[in-house]
This record gives C-alpha cells, structure tokens and sequence, in this order.
C-alpha cells in the first residue's frame, strides 16, 4: 500500500531516465527562463529526452518556430556523462544559453570531479535529502556540451 499527503506526489518513472524540469523555486511557469533542472533517476545505462520549446504565446510553431533539445544520458558505475544536443529549429524569444542544474537522485554523496567540455569545473554542489544537485556554468544553447560527473 502506497501512502503519501496532498503535498507529496508519486512518480512512477523508468529507472535510468533524464528529465528536464522546471528551475527550482519556478511559481509560475508563464514566466520565461533560461533555468532548467536536469532530473537524473537512479539506474545504470541510457537514456534520452528531447525537449520541445516554442515561444508560449502565440502559433507561430506552426510556421515552423518551434526548436528541439536532446539530452543524452550515459551512466556506468561511478561516471554519469550527459550530452547536451545543440538546440535544433528558433523561434522568437529562444534564449542563448541556459543555466542548468543536474539532480542526481540517489546520490549520497557530493561528486569528486565535475567536466564541462572537456575542462575541469569548480562547483557548489549541493546534497539535498537523497540528491546531490551540481549547477554547471552558463552554457550556450546552440552548441552541444559533455557533463562528466564522477562519484
């Protein structure tokens, strides 16, 4: 039996998976950013997701102003690797860079080394009841990146 409040919700999600969420402390979601959280499940392998964006205000998407992003996840044993695709497609408004946070649930421990593209990054990553969130610098949207977390 599965119990929880009205202030919990269950999900049910296939271990492995990535998924793009909203910045943490987002109230209203008509409110544009550039922030996004990256929700990475316990469970070993591959995984991807492709996010889908167009300007939230008008249909222009049918005219083709809508862009693609895929997040490519890669886990084995204490290396998490997540590719960041270039953003495919614009639209009005598309932001230049991103501000992402990765969410590694399950993780009980801060991470020994953080790779952004191949470089070394200082980070302030943070343990937060049973994941370990790692912000990573400001990064372009329209070129792709390796994160390299290790454990």
């Amino acid at each position: 039996q599965l119990t929880y409040t009205i202030a919990e919700n269950p999900w049910y999600v296939k271990a492995g998976s990535i998924l793009p969420l909203a910045a943490e402390g987002t109230q209203n979601l008509q409110q544009r950013s550039n922030a996004l959280r990256l929700l990475v499940v316990p469970g070993n392998g591959k995984a991807t997701y492709t996010l889908y964006e167009d300007d939230e205000t008008t249909q222009a998407y049918t005219a083709s102003a809508y862009a693609f992003t895929t997040f490519d996840k890669q886990r084995s044993g204490n290396k998490l690797t997540i590719t960041i695709g270039a953003r495919k497609g614009d639209f009005d408004g598309a932001f230049a860079t991103r501000q992402i946070e990765v969410v590694v649930e399950g993780a009980a421990t801060q991470p020994h080394k953080v790779v952004v593209d191949g470089t070394v990054t200082p980070t302030q990553c943070r343990l937060i009841d049973h994941a370990v969130v790692v912000p990573l610098p400001e990064l372009s949207s329209t070129v792709s990146h390796t994160i390299e977390i290790e454990f």
